[in-house]
């Protein structure tokens, strides 16, 4: 398997590992950046997740 293959096998995985998280916690996604990714709960706090 080539590389870039590979770095869109794991940004893949990390994705839905944060669909995941978001679902439990109950919040909304909001995408910053290239790399990180932002969460806002329902009840307006904020939290960065980053990979």
């Amino acid at each position: 398997m080539d590389g870039r293959k590979e770095e869109w096998m794991e940004k893949r995985k990390a994705k839905l590992m944060l669909k995941s998280v978001v679902q439990q916690y109950g919040g909304r996604i909001r995408t910053i950046g290239m790399n990180g990714f932002g969460m806002v709960r329902d009840d307006g706090r904020r939290r960065l997740l980053i990979f």
